[in-house]
């Protein structure tokens, strides 16, 4: 038998340079970040982090948002002709043992990313997605979606589509908290090619965001 592919569904992997990935975790452990749990009735559930939790300002490091860029440049000439992805919003995550993060999608970003601080066998990422050979059929058969588990590595950035649904187990490790850094994209400038009808954006980056508030932080300061 032949197959012919006509419609997958990719979750891209890249690995940061280990001395950069020491850097952010030094830096982190040095900085103060607001935690919150996620508002739900369910308490099991990780914790979010941001510089500062009621204006959404993120942690940002320079070096590590340009590889992000990178990879996400890799990504966007594979599936949208080179049109830029820029980064509108990231957050920590911190999973103490028991906590999970529930089965959710981020409908309002294009490509979405993760960023694992730390190595753990356990407590993985679970991707769900129903087979499009299946999909029509789904009000007249119980049929199982089908799902793949990512394990935490140090280091290690996975990319993909923001309407696919995923969750995190609940974190076995009772001595360690699992950290990550996680992230949407959306379109930023030209979203064609095309010399008609053509629609620009400009977006409020994570970059942008962040470098307001540390001016107007260093400026109070003064």
């Amino acid at each position: 038998m032949n197959i012919i592919p006509f419609s997958r569904t990719d979750i891209y992997e890249f690995f940061c340079e280990p001395d950069l990935i020491d850097e952010v975790n030094n830096e982190l452990a040095n900085t103060k970040i607001e935690w919150e749990g996620i508002r739900d009735k369910d308490t099991n559930l990780l914790s979010i982090g941001y510089l500062n939790i009621n204006n959404a300002i993120p942690y940002y490091h320079y070096k590590l948002f340009d590889w992000f860029q990178e990879c996400l440049n890799t990504v966007s000439n594979l599936h949208y002709n080179d049109i830029k992805l820029s980064i509108v919003d990231s957050w920590l995550t911190k999973t103490e043992f028991g906590k999970r993060a529930e089965y959710h999608h981020h409908i309002s970003s294009v490509v979405s990313g993760l960023l694992y601080l730390d190595t753990f066998k356990n407590s993985g990422t679970l991707f769900t997605y129903k087979d499009p050979w299946q999909e029509h059929l789904s009000n007249l058969i119980m049929l199982e979606p089908k799902t793949i588990k990512i394990l935490p590595e140090k280091g290690k950035l996975i990319l993909w589509r923001s309407d696919i649904g995923h969750a995190v187990q609940p974190h076995s490790d009772i001595k360690s908290i699992r950290h990550s850094l996680a992230f949407n994209t959306f379109f930023d400038k030209h979203i064609t090619n095309r010399n008609t009808g053509q629609l620009s954006l400009t977006v409020d980056s994570v970059k942008d965001k962040y470098e307001a508030y540390m001016n107007k932080k260093n400026n109070e300061t003064m």
